[in-house]
């Protein structure tokens, strides 16, 4: 639950508030023994938060771009290997 609410946060808060919050709501909603901190004191955030914090925009457009790309070599290829065949 943690994760999830992490991810779901993660889009409307840095991410570290949106740990935070996701680690609160599980505490509000957990019974005695859920809260023992082993459950959820566990999660932090290791590294650079720089993937969590990109628009998707922006990290699709790099991949649509390299399809593009290998679809245009491909094609090129082709071409011209049949003209090769060809003449």
């Amino acid at each position: 639950a943690i994760v999830k609410d992490f991810y779901r946060n993660v889009q409307q808060y840095q991410p570290s508030i949106a740990l935070s919050k996701a680690k609160q709501k599980y505490l509000k909603n957990t019974d005695g023994v859920g809260a023992f901190p082993g459950n959820w004191a566990t999660f932090q955030l290791i590294g650079s938060n720089e993937f969590l914090i990109k628009s998707n925009f922006y990290y699709w457009t790099k991949y649509i771009l390299l399809g593009i790309i290998l679809i245009a070599s491909f094609t090129f290829y082709n071409l011209l290997m049949n003209r090769v065949v060809l003449k």
